[in-house]
């Protein structure tokens, strides 16, 4: 064999070891793990699988795959029942469980955020609610559970989800390239909700009162025109602002208010508490 055989040969070699040696370091980088967030009110044991995880606010990195999680409140509500749901942990994004327990299921409410991994796609987000055919508001454009959003960006998405007789719940979350985001929404039940039309709704007189605008997720909250999430936005109000309460819808779940704008509409009673005189 000439030396230039040779040593064609002996480069050709180096080249696929090469090769090889990239391919397997890219293989070793790519993350297997994922990071799961559990939030709750009041705090809660964490049980994964089955074995205790620690109490929330619990956030640990763990192996990717669909796990068991399960919140116990802490002794001393004991009149609140526990929470259970299976979630997939998918590698290098967080899953986000949040739950706020109650009496009864029907009492209780959350969210999870998922993500499921789909090569080659652009950023989407699918909604599934209970109850089941729920409102949802993304972009100002109203939609009804469940519902699949495709070809987003990434970037901060507001969901509003909201159900004759069950609470709001607004939620933040930002999509990713090459997965599908799953939210899922639990409402807890209110009672009816009693709307003759949407900017007449049954009022219910209180006394003079100011509520104050707590922190959230946006920076700010929307006052509606009517007590519904799919309602048209007249103004917004940041935290801290003092709204003055002119009344409250039937189902207790919205304030009448008047801004310090002298704007009147309606706030959801979630993001807002009393001011103690």
């Amino acid at each position: 064999m000439s030396r230039l055989k040779r040593a064609s040969l002996i480069l050709f070699i180096l080249v696929i070891a090469a090769g090889i040696v990239v391919l397997i370091i890219g293989l070793l980088s790519q993350p297997s793990k994922g990071k799961l967030t559990i939030e709750s009110d009041p705090a809660s044991e964490v049980f994964v699988d089955g074995q205790p995880a620690g109490k929330t606010p619990y956030s640990e990195e763990r192996e990717q795959g669909e796990v068991l999680v399960k919140l116990v409140p802490v002794p001393g509500s004991d009149l609140l029942v526990p929470y259970e749901t299976r979630v997939k942990i998918e590698a290098g994004v967080e899953t986000i469980v949040r739950h706020k327990h109650g009496e009864n299921q029907d009492q209780a409410s959350g969210t999870v955020i998922s993500f499921e991994k789909i090569p080659n796609s652009a950023p989407a987000i699918a909604v599934v609610t209970i109850p089941k055919n729920a409102d949802v508001v993304v972009d100002g454009i109203r939609y009804s559970a469940p519902v699949k959003l495709v070809d987003l960006s990434v970037r901060e998405y507001v969901v509003e989800v909201s159900s004759s007789g069950y609470s709001p719940s607004l939620v933040s979350v930002v999509p990713q390239r090459d997965h599908l985001l799953t939210l899922q929404v639990d409402l807890a039940r209110g009672r009816p909700i009693v709307v003759e039309n949407e900017k007449e709704a049954n009022v219910e007189n209180i006394e003079e009162e100011l509520v104050v605008v707590k922190d959230n997720e946006l920076g700010f909250l929307r006052v509606r025109e009517a007590p519904s999430v799919s309602s048209s936005q007249i103004a917004i109000v940041e935290p801290g602002d003092e709204l003055l309460v002119l009344g409250q819808s039937a189902d207790g779940n919205w304030y009448n208010v008047r801004t310090n704008e002298d704007s009147t509409g309606w706030v959801s009673v979630e993001f807002v508490t009393k001011v103690v005189r």
